[in-house]
C-alpha cells in the first residue's frame, strides 16, 4: 500500500496575516504572494508541508493527494467571477484541470481524470462557484 501524501490546498486569506514565513521557508519557491493574493504554485510543490509548520496561524490548510476518484467538476456560472478577473480556481488547481477563457474558467474534460478531488479549487474559489464532483 503507498504511503499517503499530504499536499497544501489552500492558503486561507481569512487567517493568513502576510508575515512572509511560509514564503520564506519554501525552498522550492512555491508559495505565491502578490498583493492581496496569496496560493500555491502546484508546479514547484513538493508537498513538504513546511510551509504549513511554520505558518503560525493556521492558514495553510492540507489534504490527502490520493483524496479519491474525481467523476467531474460544475461550476456555478452565476457565482463564478472570472469575467471580472478572478481565476482563483486555476491557480488553486495541482491537476491543472483549468483554464482561462476570456470571460468564464473552461474545464479540461480529458484532464478531469487526473483530479485526486483534493478541492483546492473549490476552497480557493471566492464566489464558491466550483463543485468537485466525486464517485
Amino acid at each position: 500500500m503507498p504511503r499517503e501524501r499530504f499536499i497544501p490546498t489552500v492558503i486561507d486569506a481569512n487567517l493568513c496575516h502576510l508575515c512572509g514565513r511560509c514564503y520564506n521557508a519554501c525552498r522550492n519557491d512555491a508559495i505565491v504572494i502578490q498583493g492581496e493574493h496569496r496560493w500555491v504554485d502546484y508546479r514547484k510543490c513538493t508537498g513538504c508541508l513546511t510551509c504549513m509548520h511554520v505558518c503560525p496561524y493556521n492558514a495553510i490548510k492540507v489534504t490527502s493527494a490520493m483524496a479519491g476518484e474525481t467523476l467531474g467538476v460544475d461550476i456555478d456560472a452565476g457565482k463564478c467571477t472570472a469575467a471580472t478577473g478572478c481565476h482563483e480556481c486555476v491557480d488553486a488547481c495541482p491537476a491543472g484541470i483549468y483554464a482561462r477563457g476570456e470571460e468564464e474558467i473552461i474545464v479540461n474534460g480529458e484532464r478531469v481524470k487526473a483530479c485526486r478531488a483534493c478541492k483546492a479549487c473549490e476552497a480557493a474559489c471566492p464566489g464558491h462557484a466550483v463543485k468537485v464532483i466525486q464517485a
